[in-house]
């Protein structure tokens, strides 16, 4: 009876198999070794349209990524803002939030509005396992506080998502 691999379950023989079936036991593993690479995924989306930032955590429109999953999952995820201030504002941030599952995720993109300029910053975020099922990651930005005017520029924001099957 063919043994499996801890983590990914990848079948192989073992001395008690019988050789004449060698040739199933190597199908089978190639098999599972496509399975497995074919199922890692990426997708990335745009913000659709500039957005002003207030200090309502707002979702950035079209910076989502939706999937359906059928085995467990690990997302790595790369959520990058482009924040124009317009408005110096002391002692504020413009911020970008990376949303799973409705979860605010306590990792922030930061971007310090001390003066009229533009920049893009990233955050990097890597899931838990995620059971198989229905996950949406969505980008959000928002300002720390009410003082000056920024916004999250559409073009270079974006998010990006690797979806790597988890294994068993």
């Amino acid at each position: 009876m063919p043994a499996s691999t801890p983590i990914y379950g990848f079948p192989y023989p073992t001395g008690t198999d019988r050789v004449m079936d060698g040739d199933n036991a190597i199908g089978a593993l190639a098999q599972a070794i496509e399975d497995t690479i074919g199922s890692i995924r990426a997708a990335r989306a745009e913000l659709s349209a500039d957005l002003t930032l207030t200090t309502s955590h707002a979702n950035l429109a079209g910076c989502n990524v939706t999937a359906v999953t059928i085995v467990p999952e690990i997302w790595l995820l790369i959520g990058t803002y482009d924040f124009q201030v317009t408005g110096a504002g002391a002692s504020t941030l413009a911020r970008g939030a990376l949303v799973i599952d409705n979860v605010e995720q306590p990792q922030l993109a930061n971007f310090d509005m001390y003066a009229v300029s533009r920049g893009t910053v990233s955050q990097t975020h890597v899931t838990g396992v995620l059971a198989p099922g229905t996950h949406t990651a969505i980008l959000r930005g928002f300002k720390s506080t009410a003082s000056g005017a920024a916004a999250a520029v559409a073009g270079a924001t974006n998010i990006t998502v690797l979806r790597i099957p988890a294994g068993a």
